[in-house]
């Protein structure tokens, strides 16, 4: 929750957060001025958070924060997860999707998952996910 709240202000320019104008030249930044720019990325920018342990499964309802594009699966070391907590009602990476994409209803933030390839695409998209790295 607090990791986060710290990657939104850093993603984001003022107003809307913290983001520092120093470092190297902007990607699409040609021809724009500061304030121009900040603008644009604070509208267009895709911030996603990694889900990787089975804590962050069951509280992804509050990582879903406004200004969190997506979240998405790191499947291994969900699994390393999983695997020390051998009693959880969640066991597999599936059902965990599964439990993402319904906590997540009703929210603008989206569901990633590697699917890998698109023979896998419609089993996740009935799951719930909308954004498929394949």
């Amino acid at each position: 929750d607090e990791t986060v709240d710290e990657a939104v202000a850093a993603f984001y320019y003022p107003q809307q957060g913290i983001r520092s104008w120093g470092g190297a030249p902007r990607v699409n930044s040609a021809g724009k001025e500061r304030l121009e720019y900040a603008a644009w990325w604070n509208a267009n920018g895709m911030l996603w958070m990694q889900i990787e342990s089975i804590e962050a499964v069951t509280h992804a309802r509050y990582l879903a924060k406004p200004g969190v594009d997506c979240l998405s699966f790191g499947p291994a070391d969900l699994t390393f997860s999983m695997e020390g907590h051998p009693n959880h009602a969640l066991q597999t990476v599936d059902a965990c999707v599964e439990y993402v994409a319904k906590a997540l209803e009703g929210t603008t933030t989206a569901v990633c998952f590697r699917n890998g390839n698109p023979s896998t695409r419609q089993k996740y998209a009935d799951m719930g996910v909308t954004v498929f790295l394949e």
